[in-house]
Protein backbone atom coordinates (compact mmCIF):
# COMPACT_ATOMS: atom_id res chain seq x y z
CA UNK A 1 0.00 0.00 0.00
CA UNK A 2 1.45 3.47 -1.07
CA UNK A 3 1.36 6.67 1.03
CA UNK A 4 -1.61 9.07 0.45
CA UNK A 5 -0.39 12.77 0.32
CA UNK A 6 -2.60 15.17 2.41
CA UNK A 7 -3.99 15.76 -0.99
CA UNK A 8 -5.06 12.85 -1.68
CA UNK A 9 -6.06 11.91 2.30
CA UNK A 10 -8.77 15.38 1.56
CA UNK A 11 -9.68 13.85 -1.57
CA UNK A 12 -10.45 10.22 -0.03
CA UNK A 13 -12.21 11.96 2.95
CA UNK A 14 -14.65 13.30 0.24
CA UNK A 15 -15.44 10.36 -1.42
CA UNK A 16 -16.27 8.78 1.71
CA UNK A 17 -18.27 11.68 3.13
CA UNK A 18 -20.28 11.67 -0.89
CA UNK A 19 -20.68 7.52 -0.32
CA UNK A 20 -22.64 8.14 2.67
CA UNK A 21 -24.89 10.65 1.60
CA UNK A 22 -27.52 10.90 -0.76
CA UNK A 23 -25.36 13.21 -3.13
CA UNK A 24 -24.38 11.18 -6.48
CA UNK A 25 -21.07 9.44 -6.27
CA UNK A 26 -19.50 11.26 -9.77
CA UNK A 27 -15.94 12.63 -10.04
CA UNK A 28 -18.20 15.75 -10.95
CA UNK A 29 -19.14 16.22 -7.31
CA UNK A 30 -14.93 15.68 -6.28
CA UNK A 31 -14.15 18.22 -8.17
CA UNK A 32 -15.96 21.02 -7.46
CA UNK A 33 -14.02 21.33 -4.44
CA UNK A 34 -10.49 21.64 -6.15
CA UNK A 35 -11.22 23.81 -9.13
CA UNK A 36 -12.62 27.98 -9.15
CA UNK A 37 -16.04 28.86 -9.13
CA UNK A 38 -14.99 30.62 -12.29
CA UNK A 39 -14.46 27.77 -14.33
CA UNK A 40 -15.44 24.40 -15.22
CA UNK A 41 -14.27 21.17 -17.65
CA UNK A 42 -16.58 20.73 -20.65
CA UNK A 43 -16.25 16.74 -21.90
CA UNK A 44 -17.60 16.54 -25.24
CA UNK A 45 -15.36 13.06 -25.74
CA UNK A 46 -12.57 11.25 -25.43
CA UNK A 47 -10.59 13.53 -27.69
CA UNK A 48 -12.77 17.06 -27.22
CA UNK A 49 -12.12 17.71 -23.31
CA UNK A 50 -11.88 21.63 -22.66
CA UNK A 51 -10.85 23.96 -19.71
CA UNK A 52 -13.77 26.28 -19.51
CA UNK A 53 -13.02 29.59 -18.25
CA UNK A 54 -15.03 32.46 -17.26
CA UNK A 55 -14.42 35.71 -19.94
CA UNK A 56 -13.12 38.18 -16.96
CA UNK A 57 -10.63 35.43 -15.82
CA UNK A 58 -9.38 34.94 -19.33
CA UNK A 59 -6.07 36.80 -18.29
CA UNK A 60 -5.34 35.22 -15.51
CA UNK A 61 -4.96 32.40 -18.10
CA UNK A 62 -1.25 30.52 -17.09
CA UNK A 63 -1.76 30.39 -13.29
CA UNK A 64 -5.09 28.96 -12.98
CA UNK A 65 -4.78 26.84 -15.82
CA UNK A 66 -1.32 24.81 -13.71
CA UNK A 67 -3.30 24.66 -10.39
CA UNK A 68 -6.41 23.28 -12.62
CA UNK A 69 -4.75 20.57 -14.12
CA UNK A 70 -2.41 19.67 -10.73
CA UNK A 71 -5.63 19.01 -8.85
CA UNK A 72 -7.72 17.62 -11.81
CA UNK A 73 -4.11 15.29 -12.23
CA UNK A 74 -3.90 14.17 -8.26
CA UNK A 75 -7.94 13.42 -8.20
CA UNK A 76 -7.59 11.22 -11.38
CA UNK A 77 -4.28 9.49 -10.83
CA UNK A 78 -6.05 8.93 -7.44
CA UNK A 79 -8.86 7.02 -8.78
CA UNK A 80 -7.29 4.98 -11.02
CA UNK A 81 -5.08 3.81 -8.48
CA UNK A 82 -8.16 3.16 -6.29
CA UNK A 83 -9.76 1.15 -9.35
CA UNK A 84 -6.80 -0.81 -9.88
CA UNK A 85 -6.25 -1.81 -6.58
CA UNK A 86 -9.94 -3.46 -6.04
CA UNK A 87 -10.36 -0.55 -3.15
CA UNK A 88 -13.15 1.29 -5.25
CA UNK A 89 -15.76 0.04 -7.35
CA UNK A 90 -16.43 2.31 -10.60
CA UNK A 91 -19.69 1.42 -12.60
CA UNK A 92 -21.93 2.44 -15.37
CA UNK A 93 -21.47 4.35 -18.45
CA UNK A 94 -23.40 7.76 -18.05
CA UNK A 95 -23.51 10.72 -20.34
CA UNK A 96 -22.24 13.27 -17.64
CA UNK A 97 -20.73 16.16 -19.85
CA UNK A 98 -19.37 18.91 -17.29
CA UNK A 99 -17.16 18.63 -14.09
CA UNK A 100 -17.62 21.74 -11.78
CA UNK A 101 -20.43 24.36 -12.06
CA UNK A 102 -21.20 26.84 -13.75
CA UNK A 103 -23.53 29.79 -14.34
CA UNK A 104 -25.51 29.69 -17.57
CA UNK A 105 -25.97 33.61 -18.01
CA UNK A 106 -22.24 34.07 -17.93
CA UNK A 107 -19.90 33.79 -20.98
CA UNK A 108 -17.07 31.36 -20.86
CA UNK A 109 -14.09 30.54 -23.28
CA UNK A 110 -13.06 27.51 -24.14
CA UNK A 111 -8.84 26.09 -23.42
CA UNK A 112 -7.34 22.87 -25.07
CA UNK A 113 -5.73 22.09 -21.57
CA UNK A 114 -5.09 18.47 -21.28
CA UNK A 115 -2.76 16.44 -23.06
CA UNK A 116 -4.37 13.04 -24.48
CA UNK A 117 -3.88 10.40 -21.54
CA UNK A 118 -5.39 13.02 -19.08
CA UNK A 119 -8.18 13.20 -21.09
CA UNK A 120 -8.93 9.48 -21.23
CA UNK A 121 -8.76 9.29 -17.38
CA UNK A 122 -10.60 12.25 -17.24
CA UNK A 123 -13.60 10.60 -19.73
CA UNK A 124 -13.41 7.47 -18.22
CA UNK A 125 -13.94 8.52 -14.51
CA UNK A 126 -16.79 11.44 -15.61
CA UNK A 127 -19.12 8.75 -16.59
CA UNK A 128 -18.81 6.20 -13.71
CA UNK A 129 -20.46 6.40 -10.05
CA UNK A 130 -17.87 5.15 -7.43
CA UNK A 131 -18.56 2.78 -3.78
CA UNK A 132 -16.34 2.86 -1.65
CA UNK A 133 -15.42 -0.88 -0.77
CA UNK A 134 -15.96 -1.90 3.32
CA UNK A 135 -11.90 -2.70 2.73
CA UNK A 136 -10.90 0.83 1.91
CA UNK A 137 -12.92 2.04 4.86
CA UNK A 138 -11.16 -0.08 7.23
CA UNK A 139 -7.48 0.82 5.86
CA UNK A 140 -9.03 5.03 6.13
CA UNK A 141 -10.11 3.80 10.10
CA UNK A 142 -6.76 2.68 10.35
CA UNK A 143 -4.60 5.54 8.96
CA UNK A 144 -3.91 4.05 6.07
CA UNK A 145 -2.45 1.15 7.35
CA UNK A 146 -3.30 -2.33 6.00
CA UNK A 147 -3.61 -5.50 7.77
CA UNK A 148 0.15 -6.70 7.25
CA UNK A 149 1.57 -3.18 8.45
CA UNK A 150 -0.50 -3.07 11.65
CA UNK A 151 0.55 -6.98 12.20
CA UNK A 152 4.38 -6.27 11.63
CA UNK A 153 4.28 -2.92 13.72
CA UNK A 154 2.37 -5.00 16.08
CA UNK A 155 5.22 -8.15 16.15
CA UNK A 156 7.97 -5.72 16.08
CA UNK A 157 6.59 -4.20 19.43
CA UNK A 158 5.97 -7.80 20.85
CA UNK A 159 9.81 -8.56 19.61
CA UNK A 160 11.35 -5.44 21.27
CA UNK A 161 9.74 -6.32 24.72
CA UNK A 162 10.76 -9.62 24.48
CA UNK A 163 14.72 -8.28 23.70
CA UNK A 164 14.72 -5.77 27.06
CA UNK A 165 13.19 -8.97 28.62
CA UNK A 166 16.39 -10.68 27.32
CA UNK A 167 18.51 -7.77 28.23
CA UNK A 168 17.53 -7.65 31.75
CA UNK A 169 18.17 -11.70 32.08
CA UNK A 170 21.79 -11.05 30.92
CA UNK A 171 22.40 -8.87 33.22
CA UNK A 172 21.08 -10.86 35.95
CA UNK A 173 22.85 -13.86 34.74
CA UNK A 174 26.20 -11.95 34.19
CA UNK A 175 25.60 -10.18 37.74
CA UNK A 176 25.02 -13.89 39.44
CA UNK A 177 28.31 -14.98 38.20
CA UNK A 178 30.31 -11.97 39.13
CA UNK A 179 28.74 -12.55 42.85
CA UNK A 180 29.27 -15.83 42.94
CA UNK A 181 33.25 -15.51 42.47
CA UNK A 182 33.32 -12.57 44.16
CA UNK A 183 31.35 -13.30 47.71
CA UNK A 184 34.20 -15.99 48.77
CA UNK A 185 36.66 -12.99 48.89
CA UNK A 186 34.77 -10.36 50.24
CA UNK A 187 34.97 -11.43 53.62
CA UNK A 188 38.87 -11.86 53.70
CA UNK A 189 41.53 -9.26 52.41
CA UNK A 190 43.12 -10.43 49.63
CA UNK A 191 46.67 -10.74 49.43
CA UNK A 192 49.37 -10.56 46.47
CA UNK A 193 52.83 -11.33 46.51
CA UNK A 194 54.87 -10.45 43.32
CA UNK A 195 58.36 -10.19 42.88
CA UNK A 196 58.97 -10.12 47.19
CA UNK A 197 56.13 -7.07 47.11
CA UNK A 198 53.72 -7.63 49.54
CA UNK A 199 49.95 -6.17 47.96
CA UNK A 200 46.91 -5.80 50.14
CA UNK A 201 43.72 -5.49 48.15
CA UNK A 202 41.12 -4.32 49.89
CA UNK A 203 37.19 -5.21 50.12
CA UNK A 204 36.45 -1.75 48.98
CA UNK A 205 38.71 -2.24 46.04
CA UNK A 206 37.27 -5.74 45.37
CA UNK A 207 33.62 -4.42 45.33
CA UNK A 208 34.70 -1.40 42.64
CA UNK A 209 35.84 -4.18 40.38
CA UNK A 210 32.84 -5.77 40.21
CA UNK A 211 30.76 -2.87 40.29
CA UNK A 212 32.87 -1.95 37.27
CA UNK A 213 32.46 -5.59 35.66
CA UNK A 214 28.78 -5.06 35.97
CA UNK A 215 28.34 -1.66 34.56
CA UNK A 216 30.46 -3.18 31.41
CA UNK A 217 28.68 -5.86 31.06
CA UNK A 218 25.05 -3.74 31.16
CA UNK A 219 26.85 -1.24 28.78
CA UNK A 220 27.47 -4.09 25.87
CA UNK A 221 24.52 -5.50 26.77
CA UNK A 222 22.63 -2.11 25.90
CA UNK A 223 25.13 -1.74 22.40
CA UNK A 224 23.44 -5.03 21.53
CA UNK A 225 20.01 -4.42 21.94
CA UNK A 226 20.19 -1.14 20.18
CA UNK A 227 21.91 -2.76 17.42
CA UNK A 228 19.40 -5.37 17.15
CA UNK A 229 16.29 -2.68 17.87
CA UNK A 230 17.91 -0.70 14.76
CA UNK A 231 18.27 -3.79 12.27
CA UNK A 232 14.17 -4.46 13.16
CA UNK A 233 13.35 -0.73 12.40
CA UNK A 234 14.91 -0.54 9.22
CA UNK A 235 13.80 -4.23 8.43
CA UNK A 236 17.37 -5.96 7.86
CA UNK A 237 15.85 -8.25 10.39
CA UNK A 238 12.96 -9.80 9.40
CA UNK A 239 10.24 -11.35 12.74
CA UNK A 240 8.96 -14.53 11.35
CA UNK A 241 6.85 -17.31 13.28
CA UNK A 242 5.84 -20.82 13.20
CA UNK A 243 8.16 -23.77 11.63
CA UNK A 244 9.89 -23.50 8.47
Amino acid sequence: MRNFSELEKNIIKDMVSIDSSSTMNILGNIIKGYIPNYCYIQVSSKENISLMLRQDKFNDLHDIDDEIINNLLSIVSLFNYLKESGLVIFVGDYEFKTLGEHCITDFYLGVESFDDDLKLLIYKFTRSKFFITEDFRVLISNDYKSSEELKYAQEKSIAKRQLHYTQGALIITFIGLISSIAIPLLSTTSVAITSGTVTVVTNDEINKLVKNGAETIKSSSDKVVNEVQRNLDTGIIKIEYGEK
